[in-house]
């Protein structure tokens, strides 16, 4: 094994069913080489009842204690106190595979920058696996994208370098609730060094309410909102594939309408906020789309059930009765 040290920074909120099988699962690992960092959030559950049984008995575990500051503020704080030449963000409902830190340590080469790998998702009665890499490779940031188009979003499925991120200067935004996609596109703007890794590392739990059936805030339209000002920034349109770029917006273009169908905000805000998106033309490849598409919404404000279809990249929005939103 090479001489390397990895750091596993969990964050930690309301998660006492699930932390135990987390903690476990990267334990059981015998290397010493490696840290495990609990960031304890605020919990207000016995999270850090069983966070502090296990760092008794091993070594290897550090609990750090914060208020509450969200997902990416746990993740910055246990990311100042890690002492790994490299990074894994794994999620206290989350359990990784047995043999995932020894493939690592055996995969380790100092040119690369991130390690991507495989994963599946654990549902109650069914276990789906997503193998997007079935060969090993190394491959640039670039030319992932243009293989695997939307690839490395979640910040789980990839280990970092510590290095890379010190370069860039590379943080989580917090209080986002996209913030893995607005941390890994600045770090794939920055084309990194890929290794792929043809394993299953990660357990992807799931559990509770999607995203999108919960209803929505100012909060998570402004998320989605900073995700397409990203989108639209000039190093990341001169850095992406313009097929990505064009994807990415279309995909949260459709989602913030979706997401204002289920907001609590009112009329006259929303058609502010349509306004304003028409004059940062967030479409830079599609500028006759981009009008088409905010006129159609505030013209009809809002339509019954609606259906387009964008032929040229095969994508379909999804304008889902937003009528209600002035009658409601």
């Amino acid at each position: 094994m090479n001489d390397v040290f990895l750091s596993i920074i969990v964050p930690i909120y309301n998660v006492e069913n699930y932390i135990e099988k987390c903690i476990a699962s990267i334990i059981q690992n015998t290397s010493a080489n490696f840290e495990l960092i609990l960031v304890i959030d605020g919990s207000p559950d016995n999270s850090i009842s069983i966070c502090k049984k296990y760092k008794e008995a091993d070594k290897r575990i550090v609990i750090l204690e914060k208020e509450n500051g969200g997902l990416s503020d746990a993740r910055n704080a246990g990311y100042k106190i890690a002492k790994g030449e490299y990074i894994w963000f794994v999620d206290g409902d989350d359990y990784i595979e047995s043999d995932s830190i020894d493939i690592f340590f055996e995969k380790i080469n100092k040119e690369t920058d991130i390690f991507l790998f495989n994963y599946q998702e654990i549902y109650e009665n069914k276990i789906v696996k997503f193998e997007k890499f079935e060969n090993e490779e190394k491959i640039s940031g670039h030319d992932l994208l243009l293989k695997y188009n939307n690839y490395g979003v979640q910040a789980w499925t990839q280990i970092y370098s510590k290095k890379f991120l010190d370069q860039h200067k590379i943080i989580f935004e917090k209080g986002a609730i996209y913030e893995d996609v607005l941390f890994n596109t600045q770090v794939y703007s920055k084309n990194p060094a890929l290794q792929v890794i043809d394993n299953i590392f990660v357990n992807y739990v799931q559990r509770g309410e999607s995203i999108m059936k919960k209803k929505q805030t100012i909060k998570n339209v402004e998320s989605v909102l900073k995700i397409l000002e990203l989108y639209n920034r000039k190093d990341i349109i001169n850095f992406f594939p313009k097929k990505f770029i064009i994807n990415r917006h279309h995909y949260y273009f459709s989602l913030l309408f979706i997401f204002l169908h289920k907001s609590n905000m009112k009329k006259d805000e929303i058609m502010d906020l349509l306004n304003s998106i028409s004059k940062k033309n967030f479409f830079v490849f599609t500028r006759e789309y981009d009008s088409f598409i905010v006129k159609y919404i505030k013209r009809k404000l809002f339509p019954s059930k609606s259906v387009f279809i964008y032929k040229n990249w095969n994508f379909i929005f999804l304008l889902i009765r937003l009528d209600n939103l002035i009658n409601r």
